[in-house]
């Protein structure tokens, strides 16, 4: 009795974590002008009008080079502090820490308004590359986090032996570490690149109508026209983390294979 009590109470968490999923994605494939569930009828046509307009495409493509930007800016602080932190005596290491991690538990509006005044000073507001600045702030923790736990169970052994065959500490991070690093450069990565493909608030902070992403887009349209497009859009939103997950799954796998067929093949 107590066994199956517990599976209802999962299976009802469950059910309200994923409802408003099962509900955005039928109203997407709606034919009804309005936002309805359940669809009367069922239809592409806002699909089609997501892909026929210029105004929405031009938010996504927004959206993809910002998330790209941070990408590429949350590796290159966050590579080296992981390092650092990990591998060197460092003073003060848990505040440092803490401090790194800050903008998880900060508010995002706080961080948002701060970076206001930041990027105003340095006249890069309203711009792609000062909003992909702000979400580095929120991709950098995520880096440090996956390459710090995959660089304390990396086995120095391997350094030790580069080292001592002549590498210096630069070739021996680029040719030796790095390459083992690499599932938790994609894990890193991809959660840098989810932070900002769905953040609203700082997008509503530090960009104006020339550079909208999806979500900014979204916020707008919510506000004057509630037509299907958003379910679209919304929908379009979700496949992004889970081809993301799903490739980096595949990718996982595969590099277990292989380094399961190179032990057999040196034993």
């Amino acid at each position: 009795m107590t066994k199956v009590l517990f599976r209802v109470v999962v299976s009802l968490i469950l059910l309200f974590l994923i409802m408003p999923t099962f509900i955005v994605i039928p109203i997407s494939f709606s034919a009804n002008a309005y936002m309805r569930f359940p669809p009367d009828a069922f239809s592409l046509q806002w699909y089609k009008a997501f892909f026929t307009s210029i105004e929405w495409l031009r938010a996504a493509w927004a959206s993809f080079r910002v998330g790209a930007l941070t990408v590429v800016f949350s590796l290159l602080l966050g590579v080296p502090a992981a390092w650092v932190l990990v591998r060197q005596n460092v003073p003060g290491r848990k505040v440092i820490n803490a401090l790194i991690m800050w903008p998880l538990a900060a508010p995002v509006i706080v961080l948002a308004l701060g970076l206001y005044g930041i990027l105003l000073s340095l006249g890069i507001l309203n711009t792609v590359f000062g909003l992909a600045a702000g979400h580095t702030v929120l991709g950098v923790p995520f880096v440090i986090i996956t390459f710090s736990a995959s660089l304390r169970g990396l086995d120095r052994s391997v350094e030790e032996a580069a080292r001592n065959l002549g590498a210096s500490k630069l070739q021996t991070f680029f040719l030796v570490v790095l390459p083992q690093m690499k599932p938790a450069l994609l894990t890193g990565s991809l959660f840098a690149f989810l932070t900002s493909w769905d953040e609203l608030v700082m997008a509503l902070f530090l960009t104006g109508t020339d550079s909208k992403t999806l979500p900014r887009q979204m916020w707008s349209t919510l506000q004057f026209d509630r037509d299907p497009t958003l379910a679209a859009v919304s929908t379009l939103l979700l496949l992004v983390p889970i081809l993301g997950f799903a490739i980096a799954w595949l990718w996982k796998s595969r590099l277990t294979r292989k380094t399961a067929v190179s032990s057999v093949t040196e034993v």
